[in-house]
């Protein structure tokens, strides 16, 4: 229903270079890659070479880095340089973890 409403929403704005993807994201989108830019709306406990590798030269991936048990994130940009890639943290950032993403549970002593 989320995803139906964005595409409407990006088609009443004259936006049509936005791809917009549900499903189980992991491994990202590799068939519509290179990206320019992709946000996942949502938390994951770190990042993903994977979603990264996805990115066109000078790309970038924005998400929230959430340490398992942790209640806040961080808003981090990562960048692509080549092989290469830095990320800096924005700012804190609360919300669930992206569905698939979740850490693994652990034993805490």
């Amino acid at each position: 229903i989320f995803l139906d409403r964005a595409v409407r929403n990006w088609e009443s704005e004259g936006l049509t270079n936005i791809t917009g993807v549900q499903g189980g994201l992991k491994e990202g989108y590799p068939s519509g890659a290179p990206f320019d830019l992709v946000i996942v709306n949502g938390a994951v406990p770190e990042l993903s070479v994977g979603l990264i590798n996805q990115l066109v030269p000078g790309g970038r991936l924005i998400v929230i880095l959430k340490k398992p048990g942790e209640a806040m994130g961080q808003a981090t940009l990562v960048e692509r340089h080549g092989g290469d890639f830095s990320s800096r943290a924005l700012f804190e950032a609360g919300c669930p973890y992206v569905p698939g993403f979740e850490p693994a549970p652990a034993f805490v002593f």
